[in-house]
């Protein structure tokens, strides 16, 4: 398979959701493929703004927009805020969707492959995120794999190893990462 790419829609240091993508990490590893885990605090974008988007368009965003060019699978981790998308991740895509050129642009997102994973302390796990998540991308022409994890409960879902816990949850995850490797095993054939 492909290059994977890796991140949380979370700028919090201890991030559940930066957790589950590290699991996620680990397992993709562990079968031998490639991923690469980006934090988004290390690409700090202003707030998406149509006249810095003209007049200073951020270097952090060309350079998130090669990364996503780059690997043609991703796994986005995404928290829920108020049944959405957290702020950080709606104002990436935005600025990702975007070029200095004031023009729309939806080459980072058309044809990639994603997988949506979500850990959250509700009872739900971030699933509503994640129906908006899935609506948003599907709409800027990426594929978004049916299968999806939810890790409810998510302060007591890992251990001090920053390891999930419940077997379901680990089983949960491995279902949707096989899933993603078979789809972009079949669209890069």
């Amino acid at each position: 398979m492909g290059k994977i790419l890796a991140f949380s829609g979370s700028l919090s240091s201890a991030s559940v959701n930066m957790k589950l993508i590290y699991n996620a990490e680990q397992e993709l590893q562990e079968n031998g493929d490639e991923v690469m885990v980006i934090d988004l605090k290390d690409y700090p974008l202003p707030v998406y703004d149509r006249e810095v988007q003209v007049s200073e368009f951020p270097k952090e965003a060309l350079e998130l927009f090669k990364l996503m060019q780059d690997h043609p699978v991703w796994i986005i981790a995404s928290p829920e805020h108020n049944s959405s998308i957290s702020v950080c991740l709606k104002n990436l895509i935005d600025w990702i969707s975007r070029s200095p050129e004031n023009k729309t642009n939806m080459k980072a997102f058309a044809g990639r492959i994603i997988g949506l994973i979500s850990a959250s302390p509700s009872a739900l796990g971030g699933s509503r995120g994640l129906r908006h998540l899935r609506e948003i991308l599907s709409s800027m022409g990426a594929i978004v794999i049916p299968s999806q994890t939810c890790i409810a409960s998510a302060y007591n879902a890992f251990d001090d190893k920053n390891q999930l816990i419940n077997p379901s949850d680990k089983k949960s995850l491995t279902a949707t990462l096989q899933q993603l490797v078979n789809i972009s095993q079949k669209f890069n054939s």
